[in-house]
This record gives C-alpha cells, structure tokens and sequence, in this order.
C-alpha cells in the first residue's frame, strides 16, 4: 500500500518487521524459546494490522478504486482474500477501537507506548484517573464478525463448498486432463468443432452450450447457471476476455473477475483460455528502520512476495497450478481384487485364448463399479470385458467358454458344500432367493435373507459369507457394499421350490 503512494507525503512512512522475521518458521532449541519467538511474532500483528489500517483511511479519501487492483497485483493475494480483509475488523471503520496515532510529528527518540518492556510499566506507581471510567464504552472491546462465511453454493454447478474462482479453473483443468487421457478420436473432433464454434464469439442459442454466471454474494464468486433465453441479453455485458469457454464440459463462464473493465481492452486477444495463477513472484525491497524494543537479528523477509503470508495465502486459496489432492493415492471403498470373481465368477484361463466377444473399457469399469480402479488393465483382467460380453449375450451358461467362469467348472469352490442354503421361490411369477444358515430345520424360523439378484446371490456363495455368524453377517456385508437386500422371516408358501 505504502507503494502506490511513492513520492508523496506518505514515503518516509515507518515499516514494522513482519512476524515471520521473528522466527516462528524456524524450529527453536528449547520449548521457551519457541514461546517467546511465537509471542513476539504475535505481538507484531499489533502494528501491522494498525498500519494497514490507517491506510484503508487515507485510500477510501479518494473516489479512484485502482488502488485496490495495484495492491492485488503488487502482492499477488487472492481477490477474495483482499474483500475479506476490507471486510474484517482491520478494514470495517465502525469497528470501536482502543486508539490510533492521528498526528504523527514525534521526535524520533519517543517510543511507541506499547514497546516498553511489560514490567517496566507495572513497577511505576499508579495516579488515581482524573475521572471515573464509562461502563458505557468499555475499553478495548473485541471485534465481531471478522471474517465472512462462504455462501452456500449452486447444486450441480461444478463448484465445491468453499471453492473460490481461480480454484474452480485449476480443479477443472485437472479434471479434463484426466478426460483427455481416455477421450476417443470422435470425441475429440465434436469438442474441436464446439471449440471452433465457441472461438466466434457469439451468444449461444436456446440448444447451445450451457451458460454460468459468476455472481458476487458477500464478496464472494458464485457459479450461478442461467436460463436458455438469457444468455443473449447479459452476453454484451462481458468483454470476450471475461467470457471463458470450456469444450469439455461444453460450457461458458462469463465473470468481469477474469479481466477488470479497465485492462479488458488491453488484453482482448479473443482467445479462450484457461485461468492459470501466475507462475512468479516479485522479490521484495522493503528497508526496516530500527525500532526502539524491537531486537537485532531479524531473520529476512522470505522471497516469495511483498508480504511474508504470500505462501499461506497461495495454499488457502489453491492460486497453485497443482492442486492439493493431486498427490493423493488412490483409495477403494472395498476391496476391489474380489469383484471380478465373486461378483461375476471370472477365472483366469491358464493357456493364453483370444475371444471375439468383448465390451469397451468404460463399460467394464462401470461393472465392477470404480471407473478409477487401476488395476482393471492389469493384464490378469485382461479377458473380463470377454466374460461380461458372453454373460450380456449368452442365452445359455453353455455359451460360455468353460475356461472363463467357475459355474461351469467341477473343480471350482462353487461346487462346493455352500456355507448357507439358498432355495429359489417363485412369488408372483418373480423369482426371489431365500438364503438361511444350514442344518436348522423349518420350525425353527430362522432369520432370512430374501434377494431379488442372482448375482448376488452367487457373490454371498463365493465370499462364504455366513459361515461364522449367519444372516447377520451376510447382511453387513450387504450393507457395506450398498446392495439392495430385504430381511424376511421365512413364510410358509406353498410355492415352487428348486435348487440353484
């Protein structure tokens, strides 16, 4: 701020040492010392806030607001986080405050009242007040609201809880190079052609591409969607460097934070690209006169911006191109080694075969059900798109070759005693499946299990479930894994009854 006022009276102002420069960064040699470096960088938020703030007054005296868009880009802070700051406690000139300097023709060897060492004060004796104190307005009354709570976000907009705009770009271009990975060259000529025809400019039709505006609530960006009939009226509101197109998604974003009215003009190049955060940071040339109270030995101001918090903003804001969960491994809900067999029975054939039959990738991804599953092109799942093209097409289980299923092998474990009896029941012409420990009789009304699938069914057979523990146990691996289940005292019906 002190910046923008070069060569005027405010020049010569006084700048206090960050708090990092006190050394809470760096690890301490006792728990005392890191106490006391901590409480020293706290205490220097005292100035710095007081400072900032005597700026916010003598800037708001002038009708001019490029202040605002210098400081942004001096020192490379999110927009949001400077709204939240003019917004807070430290930029809010009604907030009730202990005092202020209002003339600043010291000498130099007076020191601020608030840097004589603690007991120094304590040990002067004390006057009585010229007056008695107003319970009215106590002294020294903390601030409220400080900060601002995010609004709550459009459902089905794309924009997460707490994602402010230059996140919403960076997780969106992450995403669609993961599309672009596995995008087919069909495809990728349809976004070409979108592209091309998002490249003129013009406002799309009632049948076009999606159309979102970001709308600022509280000083906050909201992806809001629009209708289909007002794209063309708000259209010429943006410049086409405020209107950014996405083919993926085959969608606009029209936001005037993209490019500021009075640079949009500059930068029109009509060209849609992605908003990237700036890849450098200015070093700093800040001089520190020398305080009376403040000790030798500052550590320096860290290279990374105009101010020492330039880091911690770029990690609470995402300005980075990387975002946090980049990095994050893969996680399944279940173990996802088990579904090929005992969802579907696949085996591994021991000769090498080839089959005419298959299903495309995706579809087979959705199957077992986690599209990010990586080990799905490992090459001992190299035949299952094979087996769920039979098992779709198959009329027959004789249509499926032997080699590729375990219901039509006599070695397999399903041909096996099974740990629970299951018995098939027609129940208005619907077949269900009664599944109930074995070895008790009828009379004893055991607890059942009734499912409408017979694949999973099969699934409950392969995994042994109920073995242990019985239909408790099936059903809290059912439950785990979502299935549709329904718990069922067995009925006494006269129905048609075969083995599976």
């Amino acid at each position: 701020m002190n910046k923008y006022y070069l060569d005027t009276a405010y020049e010569g102002m006084i700048q206090f040492a960050w708090p990092a420069q006190f050394g809470y960064r760096v690890p301490q040699r006792s728990r005392e010392a890191a106490v006391a470096v901590t409480m020293r960088a706290r205490n220097a938020f005292l100035p710095l806030m007081a400072t900032i703030t005597m700026m916010f007054v003598l800037f708001n005296r002038f009708a001019d607001i490029s202040w605002r868009i210098f400081v942004i880009e001096s020192c490379w802070c999110h927009p949001q986080w400077f709204a939240d700051l003019e917004s807070s406690a430290v930029g809010n000139m009604k907030t009730e405050r202990i005092g202020g300097i209002i003339d600043s023709r010291f000498p130099d060897d007076s020191p601020l009242v608030w840097k004589h060492p603690m007991g120094q004060l304590l040990s002067q004796p004390t006057s009585p007040p010229l007056a008695p104190a107003s319970p009215d307005r106590p002294v020294g009354n903390p601030a409220k609201d400080v900060g601002q709570k995010f609004p709550p976000v459009e459902r089905h907009s794309g924009q997460r809880e707490g994602e402010g705009l230059h996140a919403f770009f960076a997780h969106r271009k992450t995403q669609n190079e993961k599309w672009m990975e596995k995008e087919t060259p069909a495809a990728r000529s349809k976004r070409f052609a979108r592209e091309a025809n998002a490249a003129k400019g013009v406002a799309p039709s009632k049948k076009g591409a999606q159309v979102f505006v970001w709308e600022e609530q509280d000083s906050f960006f909201i992806h809001t969607a629009t209708s289909r009939e007002s794209p063309a009226d708000m259209w010429d509101e943006f410049t086409s460097n405020q209107r950014l197109y996405d083919g993926f998604s085959d969608q606009w974003d029209l936001c005037v934070a993209l490019a500021p009215e009075k640079e949009a003009e500059l930068h029109d190049d009509d060209t849609n690209d992605y908003v990237d955060p700036p890849q450098a940071l200015t070093e700093p040339n800040i001089e520190f006169h020398n305080i009376p109270g403040i000790p030798d030995g500052l550590l320096p101001e860290e290279e990374i911006g105009q101010h020492s918090t330039a880091d911690d903003l770029r990690g609470a804001y995402n300005l980075d191109d990387k975002m946090p969960d980049d990095d994050e491994p893969y996680e399944a809900c279940h173990d996802m080694t088990e579904v090929p067999y005992s969802r579907f029975g696949f085996t591994e054939p021991i000769a090498p075969a080839q089959y005419q039959e298959n299903v495309r990738d995706n579809f087979c991804a959705r199957s077992v059900g986690d599209e990010e599953w990586p080990d799905l092109k490992h090459a001992k799942y190299e035949l299952l798109p094979a087996l769920l093209a039979y098992l779709v097409k198959a009329k027959f289980l004789e249509d499926i070759p032997r080699e590729l299923i375990d219901l039509r092998q006599d070695e397999a474990d399903i041909s096996d005693v099974w740990a629970v009896k299951v018995e098939r029941k027609l129940l208005n012409t619907q077949p269900f499946y009664f599944i109930r420990p074995r070895g008790l009789s009828e009379e004893n009304r055991p607890l059942s299990l009734l499912l409408q699938s017979a694949a999973t069914t099969l699934q409950i057979v392969r995994m042994d479930w109920g073995s242990d523990f019985g239909v408790q146990e099936i059903a809290f691996h059912l439950l785990a894994r979502a299935s549709k289940r329904t718990g069922y005292a067995s009925p006494r019906l006269q129905a048609h009854i075969s083995r599976l």
